[in-house]
């Protein structure tokens, strides 16, 4: 689809009989047109009010565009607040959509290069980071995207849900799980290392629980309008484990269960060879 066009185009209107201009006798005015859809939309503007029309037409785009939060956030120079507004423009499908948005972008586009690095940035205030060493997440990342065979190629959630993918995942198991998850269209409902506690209450914070009172963290919590389901990526079916892993791992699909969770585990096996089949089973 062709994108729209927009122009301010000088024009005048011919009193002269012979058509050709004179600038003594011929009008000068502008026209606003407006290409959109193949539809052109033309608006014309008397020569004497362009300057009030323009006036007016950069105070709403400036409204629009965001200079006045801008300018409320961040102390920035007119340069600086262009220099923002346009990666706002460039990256609009990102930038319209995050929470973030004018509070940090200062810092996001001036203290960070890459696209990655905006990334991680953006997800340490989303989740009030403050206890982590940035530049060695930064690291892992960069060392997964060169290494692991998830990233090799094009992955379309790269610098999107890398931090959980590579930072919050314990091991390759539980990124295969994950990343046919995301495939599977259930980002936004499946939770990573869910803190639930031997009441059955659910937190997503180790630091607001009582670690003596907690029963198990699931790899995955899923919670469905029927269901609320623990998932497991142990990597061993219950007689590979110790005798005293298999009671342990029992006892807590028993709790779980009385307090109305249903507890999944699944072996490597299954995991690397069904794990469609499994995201399937579990929609």
């Amino acid at each position: 689809m062709k994108k729209s066009d927009i122009n301010i185009v000088k024009k005048r209107e011919m009193i002269n009989k012979e058509c050709f201009y004179d600038s003594n006798i011929d009008n000068t005015y502008y026209s606003l047109d407006i290409n959109e859809k193949n539809q052109l939309y033309s608006f014309n503007i008397d020569n004497k009010d362009l300057g009030k029309i323009l006036l007016k037409l950069k105070g709403q785009i400036e409204m629009t565009l965001g200079y006045d939060k801008l300018k409320d956030s961040c102390d920035a120079t007119k340069e600086e607040l262009d220099q923002i507004v346009n990666y706002h423009v460039k990256n609009h499908e990102k930038c319209s959509t995050c929470d973030l948005k004018f509070d940090h972008c200062y810092k996001c586009v001036f203290d960070y290069e890459t696209p990655l690095e905006k990334y991680l940035f953006r997800e340490y205030k989303k989740r009030n980071i403050d206890d982590r060493d940035f530049k060695e997440d930064l690291e892992k990342i960069k060392d997964a995207h060169e290494n692991f065979e998830s990233c090799q190629g094009y992955c379309k959630f790269q610098n999107e849900n890398c931090y959980d993918c590579i930072l919050t995942c314990q091991s390759p198991l539980e990124q295969i799980f994950y990343l046919e998850a995301l495939k599977r269209g259930l980002g936004s409902k499946i939770k990573l290392q869910m803190i639930i506690t031997k009441e059955g209450k659910i937190y997503d914070d180790i630091d607001k629980v009582n670690k003596n009172n907690i029963l198990t963290i699931p790899d995955f919590y899923l919670d469905k309008e029927d269901q609320k389901l623990c998932l497991y990526t142990d990597g061993f079916t219950y007689h590979e484990r110790t005798e005293k892993q298999a009671i342990r791992d029992r006892n807590i699909d028993r709790e779980l269960q009385k307090m109305g969770f249903e507890v999944m585990r699944y072996t490597t096996k299954e995991v690397r060879n069904n794990i469609e089949d499994i995201i399937s089973s579990i929609i």
